[in-house]
């Protein structure tokens, strides 16, 4: 079976608006150890920098609902062409108890072999992980 996609969620012991926060304000990103950089508009660029400032992941929001849903691509560059590797979409669901659930969810462009697939899981756990203890702990 193709690797195509991976889904991830976690449940944060916070509304979805203090889980959304993280995202859009570098303060409270900077606690998951980077932070995102963007205008936070449809067809603006995004990037995740590292504490060291350096760009680690880049790409376009393409459909953004504050609190609700961030959906974005991610590219790379090779010879000079941006070309798309993934299409990310979280989604929060804020609860009655004040709890949020974040769904992720990752469509790769291409499949992923046994490997990258597992590394990337790996990779969405540790995220999630950092993200869930940056908001909670706020």
């Amino acid at each position: 079976m193709p690797n195509l996609f991976l889904e991830k969620s976690v449940e944060i012991a916070k509304p979805a608006i203090d889980v959304w926060q993280a995202f859009v304000d570098p303060a409270r990103s900077r606690a998951m150890g980077g932070e995102y950089v963007s205008e936070w508009e449809p067809g603006a660029s995004i990037a995740w920098k590292d504490a060291e400032g350096r760009v680690l992941k880049r790409g376009r929001i393409l459909k953004i609902e504050p609190a609700k849903l961030l959906k974005h691509n991610l590219t790379k560059e090779v010879d000079g062409v941006e070309t798309m590797t993934s299409v990310v979409t979280y989604e929060f669901r804020g609860r009655q108890d004040g709890k949020t659930t974040l769904s992720a969810r990752e469509s790769f462009a291409e499949a992923q072999d046994a490997k990258a697939f597992a590394d990337a899981s790996a990779a969405w756990d540790a995220t999630l992980a950092k993200l869930k203890d940056a908001v909670e702990s706020a």
